[in-house]
């Protein structure tokens, strides 16, 4: 079943502002954060050129987390992909009936699920020891909004 038009605005516009920064933004040539919806199924995807070419016109979609509404309940469920691509229940939040709270949830990270899947992890870090001031402020604005 597909969702309502105003869900999918609302997780559309959650999507893409979540996907469109890349911390840090020096990487934005090599690696993307991208979203796909497919039916009641909201997909992130890393983005990084095929053949390693240094442009990002053809590219590759790399899935590493899925969102599945279930009407039934109202509630959203949250997966992630492990290393050989297969989709995983995420036990600490396994569902919820706020989308944002689970973005929130991918953001943080606490478990280090989500962001080892990201080849290299430039989307999450800007150094090794976290995100810059800058890009810590901008995706708090994202997540955090309403």
């Amino acid at each position: 079943m597909a969702l309502s038009d105003l869900t999918r605005r609302l997780v559309e516009r959650y999507c893409s502002r979540y996907c469109d920064p890349v911390c840090p933004p020096r990487f934005a040539q090599r690696v993307r954060l991208s979203y796909r919806l497919d039916g009641d199924e909201v997909w992130l995807n890393e983005l990084r050129p095929i053949f390693r070419s240094h442009n990002m016109d053809a590219l590759r979609e790399v899935p590493f987390v899925r969102f599945r509404f279930e009407p039934a309940t109202c509630e959203w469920r949250l997966h992630y992909c492990d290393w050989r691509g297969r989709l995983r229940p995420y036990a600490a939040l396994p569902r919820s009936r706020d989308f944002l709270r689970l973005l929130r949830e991918i953001d943080r990270d606490p478990h280090g699920i989500f962001w080892q899947r990201v080849s290299g992890a430039s989307l999450r870090w800007c150094s090794p020891r976290g995100r810059c001031a800058d890009c810590d402020a901008r995706y708090s604005r994202i997540v955090d909004c309403r």
